[in-house]
């Protein structure tokens, strides 16, 4: 049976010094007069056991349970209480167990067992398996017996469990489900982050999915445009060609029609010198006939002769200018540009034949003169008739001659006139020409913009694909973001379940071993030497290979032999902490 073989004292209320009470595992009674210390011996052990309020320990505050006189004050209360264990009630390997509590003016309380520092829990955890504790009724204060007959029959109830050992279970089962209660609300917290988790992948696969739909589509839509591009490419390089191969073909006619003109101006220069040399030529030989047919009238027969010859050059003359007309309807076909020159020359030719008909009536005007002039002479010259008779044959000749003239005349108006219908449809076909080269030019401008146009369309073109392959580029970027989010929420979540199921298949053997642990410390158990990965060193790199193939071997306990093993499993048993692994040395 566990007793206290001695209390030590030292700054504790009227306890200056330090006072050594021992005792005996037998009935000791300790007397004196009132007031010198009695009930502070019970105050001390209280103390010592780790009562907290300071009204059981009859003080006003913790501080106030320190010595203090008018010669000295002491620094710090200390009390020291040593319990006699040969039974080993108390789970500590030792016959003797010194658990003292020191509290300094500063207000920090220091606990001891043997010698070894610990916290007030464990201290009265140690104590609590020899139902030792500050609350038992193994410690009657003063009036408790008093107290004990005016309490209601819940509180009688409560301390008869107390009595009985049922209070440190409710206690720890009150603790137990304190516990439970906050890993309930940790396991909550822990799937709700799940849920937010796991919504969160949801939504970034359908953005995702929403990506590589999008990056289908416009790579759909670009394939789609690149095809229309092309075929209108090859349209518009086909059109291009084909107005350029016309464009060619017309700088050809134009070239052409240039020659042309060149060459019909220089024929109607030449047109021109012949019409005036035409011109002269015609006026100087009809004043010349006239000349030679006043001459031939005065002078009879001279004048009749040179009408003759007169008649035959005009003769001769007219059928050179038909042979030059015909020329110039053959080389008319090709004149383009020339219409209004030819207009004027056949004007000309026109105002010349009206003058050789003007011409023609006068000489026929002079004919009939000589003739009156001749019938006259006949009158008075009637013995001439041979004479007569000739210039009968003469005038007569002439008159056949006049009027051969007058028809090489009218065949001439004739031809003249099919030479300005000819001039008239070649100028007609100028204007043709003209309108066509005006319409070549018209499309060529249209070409000209069009290809500006094209290839403004290309340059918007070439615009959008580069905006298009910036927002793939940053498309795939986001995709990338996207996926290394979900994969470190991946990587989280299983993190996160991993440490859970790690949490709670280790929580009840972690525990065991703490508590092991605890009361090595505390010097109840001995021969542990510690957990295995506290004996064991190796390199960091190496700690979970050696972890995985260890199979949690690692957090084994190592202790000396299996009766060692046998007081801790059989401590783990007594205070229902599970079970953890241990690993005898001298035994395996």
């Amino acid at each position: 049976m566990v007793y206290i073989k001695r209390i030590d004292i030292r700054g504790f209320k009227t306890f200056n010094k330090k006072v050594s009470i021992p005792l005996d595992s037998g009935f000791t009674v300790i007397t004196g007069p009132n007031g010198a210390g009695k009930s502070n011996i019970l105050d001390a052990l209280k103390f010592s056991l780790g009562e907290l309020s300071a009204r059981e320990l009859r003080g006003g505050s913790l501080s106030a349970l320190i010595h203090k006189s008018g010669a000295e004050t002491a620094r710090s209360a200390h009390v020291a209480v040593q319990f006699d264990n040969s039974d080993r009630k108390i789970p500590v390997d030792s016959d003797l167990v010194t658990v003292s509590r020191e509290f300094s003016t500063g207000g920090e309380g220091i606990y001891r067992m043997n010698g070894r520092r610990l916290s007030r829990k464990q201290a009265q955890d140690i104590l609590s398996s020899a139902d030792i504790q500050v609350t038992g009724f193994n410690l009657i204060a003063q009036h408790s017996i008093t107290r004990l007959a005016e309490i209601s029959t819940d509180e009688r109830r409560r301390i008869l469990e107390d009595l009985i050992g049922l209070g440190v279970f409710e206690t720890k089962k009150a603790e137990a489900k304190i516990q439970l209660q906050e890993a309930d609300v940790n396991l909550k917290v822990a799937a709700s982050k799940v849920d937010d988790v796991r919504t969160n992948i949801e939504r970034l696969e359908r953005e995702r999915n929403d990506l590589l739909r999008s990056r289908l589509i416009q790579k759909e839509i670009s394939n789609q445009q690149a095809l229309i591009l092309s075929s209108q490419i090859l349209s518009l390089q086909a059109k291009r060609t084909s107005a350029l191969q016309e464009l060619e073909n017309e700088q050809k006619n134009l070239e052409a029609l240039r020659q042309q003109r060149d060459e019909l101006t220089g024929q109607r220069a030449k047109v021109a010198t012949e019409r005036r040399q035409y011109e002269e030529n015609t006026v100087t030989q009809g004043n010349q006939v006239l000349f030679d047919v006043e001459r031939k009238i005065a002078e009879a027969s001279n004048g009749v002769v040179r009408a003759k010859a007169e008649a035959e050059a005009a003769r001769n003359i007219l059928n050179t200018r038909i042979k030059q007309l015909e020329s110039l309807q053959k080389q008319g076909e090709n004149i383009q540009n020339s219409t209004k020159e030819h207009m004027a020359t056949i004007r000309t030719l026109t105002s010349g034949k009206a003058d050789l008909e003007n011409r023609f009536e006068e000489a026929n005007a002079r004919a009939e003169k000589l003739n009156t002039t001749l019938a006259n002479t006949r009158d008075s010259l009637s013995k001439d008739a041979e004479i007569q008779q000739a210039l009968d044959a003469e005038i007569r000749a002439i008159e056949s001659e006049l009027s051969g003239l007058i028809a090489s005349s009218k065949g001439s108006s004739t031809k003249l006139d099919l030479t300005a219908n000819h001039l008239q449809s070649l100028e007609a076909r100028h204007k043709e020409y003209t309108n066509l080269a005006e319409e070549l030019k018209k499309r060529i401008r249209e070409m000209e913009k069009l290809g500006k146009e094209e290839e403004k369309r290309l340059e918007d073109i070439e615009e959008k694909a580069k905006e298009y392959t910036a927002l793939k580029d940053q498309r795939h970027k986001e995709i990338e973001e996207a996926l290394d989010v979900a994969k470190r929420a991946r990587v989280t979540v299983t993190e996160f379940n991993t440490q859970k199921n790690l949490a709670d298949a280790l929580q009840a053997e972690e525990r065991a071993l703490r508590k092991i642990e605890e009361m090595v410390d505390e010097g109840a158990i001995s021969g542990v030497l510690g957990r295995l990965q506290d004996l064991v060193k190796f390199s960091d790199e190496h700690s979970k290979a050696i972890e995985a193939a260890s199979a949690g071997w690692m957090r084994a306990l190592v202790v000396r032999d299996l009766e060692v093993a046998i007081k801790c499993v059989e401590s783990l048993k007594r205070t229902k902490l599970g079970r953890a692994k241990i690993i005898p040395l001298e035994d395996l």
